[in-house]
């Protein structure tokens, strides 16, 4: 992430997750609170909260920073972003892996959705030999990963039906998948690779310091 600052012409430089644009966002609207604490018996300020509605120059979407400083101190006001946050963090999976399923990502924000489909296919195949799942076909790929217990029967069955419309991007009827269940394979592709990458790393990581 980088470091999100202001400049003096009402812009601030930080990355619009919509779209992946880093560079100087227009501020259209701000908003300020300050707090106080009571000393003897009066209202002493002791910090603001602003809030910085911004538009990305790509996307035209809203993003959304906070800044927080303390009255009285000589330090600049620490600004962090609020809307939207980062996405999917992998942090254990393979680069290949999360190169893929950026690339799918990116078909996405194109609205090309035949494209996402199939790029989304060829990360579950991916997925399927970076694990040496044996078979000719990514169907019996799959099989074989449950078979082996890399992955459980839901798993399972959630990887075959983003195999079965990625087939369908492949084939060209990609239009016909409508935008809300192509969120949902995202959600399936995002457990698949949280199951088996991310969620061990996790687990091994926690018991080791409580052993």
């Amino acid at each position: 992430m980088p470091i999100i600052k202001k400049n003096d012409k009402n812009q601030i430089f930080c990355k619009c997750n919509h779209c992946g644009n880093i560079g100087y966002l227009d501020i259209r609207g701000f908003f300020k609170e300050e707090y106080y604490e009571e000393v003897d018996g009066q209202k002493a300020p002791l910090d603001v909260m602003s809030y910085y509605l911004l538009e990305c120059p790509v996307c035209l979407k809203p993003v959304l920073v906070s800044g927080w400083y303390l009255f009285y101190s000589n330090t600049d006001e620490e600004l962090s972003l609020d809307y939207p946050v980062e996405g999917f963090i992998m942090r254990h999976t393979p680069d290949t892996i999360k190169e893929q399923y950026l690339n799918s990502r990116e078909c996405y924000k194109r609205n090309d959705y035949g494209l996402c489909l199939a790029s989304l296919r060829i990360l579950l195949e991916k997925i399927a030999n970076n694990n040496h799942a044996r078979g000719k076909t990514l169907e019996r790929k799959i099989e074989d990963l449950a078979r082996t217990n890399v992955i459980p029967l839901t798993i399972k069955n959630a990887s075959t039906i983003v195999r079965k419309l990625g087939n369908m991007g492949a084939h060209g009827n990609g239009d016909e998948i409508m935008r809300s269940d192509i969120d949902m394979l995202f959600e399936f592709v995002e457990i698949i690779i949280s199951y088996i990458y991310e969620l061990p790393q996790s687990v091994s990581s926690l018991a080791s310091r409580y052993r």
